[in-house]
This record gives structure tokens, C-alpha cells and sequence, in this order.
């Protein structure tokens, strides 16, 4: 029914998204390479927006304005979109609407996009983002993006829906996600940082304090202590 449609199956099977872009990848050849997850549904004007902004402003890669149907989401950290924090901490909010484009440091996979040139310098996307979903692949190709001088952009008139779709096996968020995003996202951090750097040993006192002074029953925080040591491990 779609005859511009190229449908690609990836032989690996569910929980492989990362090695997914990289088959698709290899079948494309624009200049602009646009992803949109399972779980996330385009506004109308979507791919208009997504040209505009790569035409009228210093941009190589971005994401679009990412709803997750969050109350007052529109108005939630509208300064401090796609931002990495002095001790490795990403901060999204790529909900919210800062009415113009404004320029991040990382952005969000269910929405992102890239000149070709750009997926070209990287080679693709790294694979050693494990378990579910490929938490930080994304992530981290923006990070060695901004390392080759290159510049992201959050096109905020570029609009989709996230739901959050559910896993293939388990619950989203459970304990499981949890330990493989820890992980995964020390990956990150000694891939662009340096496992001995600074940022790494903040990081890890900031996740370590904001678990004890959660407000939540001791025995959840105990759990919550040993599943995070686990997976920075």
C-alpha cells in the first residue's frame, strides 16, 4: 500500500533498536535521516518542521519536541532542555515549548535526526548499549557529535506523541530497567568522558545521595542502593 516504503526486518529480534538503525542505515542515502520509535506518533507538519529548522538555523542533528503527556509538561525546564549537567547527568524536558529552537547537547532517540554526513563520521551508532531498549544509544551519539564540533538543535515546531511503549518481556521501569540504565549509562560517560574523570566520580555521589534522601521506605532504598551499585558495576 506504501510503495515508498522500504521495510526492512532486522533478523535479531525485539530488544536489538540500536543494531536496527544500523541495518536501516545501510539502505539509505538522503541527506536528512530522520528515526521516530514504534511508540512515538508524528504531528501533522512533522518532517516540514524537522527541513525548516536544519535550513534556518547552524544545524547538523536534533530531535523534535517530544510529549509525553505529562501535565504542564509544555512549561517544565524550558532552560534547561537536552542539557548535560558539571556531574554527567542528562536532563530531557524535551517537552516542554521554549517557543523558538534552541541548541542542546543531547537529545532523545524516539525523535531524532541527523545529517547523513554527520551519521557518516560517527560510523553509524555504537552497539554496546545493552539490554532494554538501547538506553543511551542515542545519547551517546550526540555526545560524539558535539566532540567532532558538530551542532544539535531541539526543533520545537517539530511535534510527536511518546506513549512509552511496552517492553518485549518485563515492565517498563521495573528494577530491571532501572540496573541496565545505570549501566548503560556508564557506558556513556567512559565512552565520552573517561571512566576516571571527575564527572564519573559525581556522578556516581549524586545517584547514590538523591537515592538515600528519596522519600520512600528504607527497605525500597536498600533495593533501589544495590540494584544502581549493580549496574554502574
Amino acid at each position: 500500500e506504501f510503495p515508498l516504503v522500504d521495510y526492512v526486518r532486522n533478523p535479531a529480534g525485539a530488544g536489538n533498536m540500536t543494531n536496527s538503525r544500523n541495518v536501516a542505515l545501510r539502505r539509505v542515502d538522503a541527506d536528512v535521516i530522520a528515526f521516530l520509535d514504534d511508540d512515538a506518533f508524528a504531528h501533522e507538519h512533522f518532517i516540514e518542521e524537522l527541513l525548516r529548522a536544519f535550513d534556518s538555523s547552524p544545524m547538523d542533528l536534533g530531535c523534535a519536541r517530544t510529549l509525553n503527556e505529562v501535565p504542564n509538561e509544555e512549561f517544565i525546564g524550558r532552560e534547561e532542555i537536552g542539557v548535560m549537567t558539571d556531574d554527567g547527568v542528562l536532563l530531557g524536558h524535551f517537552g516542554a515549548n521554549p517557543g523558538h529552537d534552541v541548541e542542546i547537547r543531547h537529545g532523545i532517540g524516539a525523535s531524532m535526526c541527523f545529517r547523513r554526513s554527520v551519521l557518516k563520521d560517527l560510523g553509524c551508532f555504537r552497539e554496546d548499549f545493552r539490554g532494554i531498549s538501547g538506553v543511551r544509544e542515542d545519547s551517546d551519539a550526540f555526545l560524539r557529535a558535539y566532540a567532532l564540533g558538530y551542532r544539535a538543535m531541539f526543533a520545537h515546531r517539530a511535534v510527536v506523541t511518546h506513549i512509552g511503549a511496552a517492553q518485549a518481556t518485563g515492565r517498563r521501569f521495573d528494577w530491571r530497567y532501572q540496573s541496565w540504565s545505570q549501566r548503560n549509562h556508564m557506558v556513556l560517560l567512559a565512552n565520552n568522558v573517561g571512566v576516571l574523570s571527575p564527572t564519573v566520580r559525581r556522578y556516581v555521589v549524586r545517584v547514590f545521595r538523591d537515592i538515600v534522601g528519596n522519600r520512600t521506605s528504607w527497605s525500597r532504598k536498600f533495593a533501589k542502593i544495590l540494584i544502581t551499585a549493580f549496574g554502574i558495576t
